[in-house]
């Protein structure tokens, strides 16, 4: 008789396969149940019945509910990060200009993906962790645009203060994005756009003039 091994199945997926499978259908589920219903929706029966897998499956790629939603979290904050430094590291271009695209990347995802956008714009509150979440990407985007800028800072400028400073302006995109994404702005991704970019700007010239070299047209108006 033949012996089938144990580790695949009918399909030849091994058990490693197979459970990397369940893993990103759970994770698949749960963020069209956070887009739909809010992190407080996502429930673990809620989940499995969405994913077509059975409970146990659940707790064999996560210990509760809330280790799916950081994974969830985790998931789309190093999507936006990916994105983000890209923009950020491209060769050729003065520091405003790449942040201008970084600003266009984000506003961008955000319009085109609605389900990424309710989730990463929501409020979080009473929820530690993803509290946490969202201040380690602000803060990470923040340390990485302040590295960029640091040699170009004007002599009279300290790091530390450039770095807050930095820090205010990303803190306070992410909010004027969720005040928009919520309906309290009425502006076009166009002019949300142009009026980041303009602050950006302003800032930019008052600490880090040098960053402004060679840019041209990075405002339109």
């Amino acid at each position: 008789m033949t012996r089938i091994s144990a580790g695949r199945d009918y399909g030849g997926m091994t058990a490693a396969e197979r459970a990397a499978d369940r893993r990103a259908k759970l994770l698949a589920a749960g963020r069209r149940l956070w887009a739909e219903n809010g992190w407080e929706g996502v429930k673990v029966r809620a989940v499995t019945a969405e994913a077509g897998l059975i409970d146990r499956y659940f707790y064999e790629s996560f210990s509760d509910r809330d280790a799916l939603l950081d994974a969830i979290i985790g998931e789309l904050n190093d999507e936006y990060l990916r994105l983000i430094s890209g923009a950020l590291l491209t060769m050729g271009e003065p520091p405003i200009v790449r942040l201008r695209v970084a600003i266009e990347t984000v506003v961008g995802v955000l319009v085109a993906n609605p389900d990424v956008a309710r989730i990463m714009l929501a409020d979080h509150h009473g929820h530690p962790r993803l509290e946490q979440r969202r201040m380690d990407l602000v803060l990470t985007v923040a340390d990485a645009i302040t590295d960029i800028a640091k040699e170009y800072l004007a002599p009279e400028v300290e790091a530390g203060e450039f770095r807050m400073v930095v820090l205010l302006g990303v803190s306070g995109f992410y909010d004027v994005i969720r005040a928009w994404h919520a309906g309290k702005i009425a502006d076009t991704p166009e002019q949300i756009i142009e009026r980041a970019v303009r602050f950006a700007t302003h800032m930019t010239s008052a600490y880090a003039p040098g960053a402004l070299a060679g840019a041209k047209g990075v405002t339109k108006r």
